[in-house]
């Protein structure tokens, strides 16, 4: 995910189509679409740990993946810190440590 929104395609063409999604319907469909796929594969991850009793039930995934996401998407595009392996790894530890914590 840190890849992703780090690699050529994203920080170009992502704020276009927010901006653009502001205005246009057609155009806010798109960027839900993709939306939905950046964070589908996590929703899964999150479930299948639920499933395994790794995670609290209670826990809803699509809240746990904005947690993750939030910092990502605050260093990348408002703070311009590095998003690098340590930054990642502490942010999962965090979240992790906080989603069980509840349990």
């Amino acid at each position: 995910m840190a890849a992703r929104i780090q690699g050529p395609a994203c920080p170009s063409i992502l704020p276009s189509i927010i901006d653009a999604a502001e205005r246009d319907q057609e155009l806010a469909q798109v960027q839900a679409r993709l939306q939905g796929a950046i964070k589908e594969p996590l929703l899964i991850a999150i479930e299948r740990a639920k499933d395994r009793g790794e995670l609290a039930g209670r826990e809803d995934a699509s809240e746990i993946v904005t947690s993750f996401l939030r910092p990502l998407v605050y260093r990348r595009w408002f703070s311009r810190e590095p998003i690098d392996e340590r930054f990642v790894k502490a942010t999962v530890a965090n979240l992790l440590h906080r989603v069980r914590k509840k349990r």
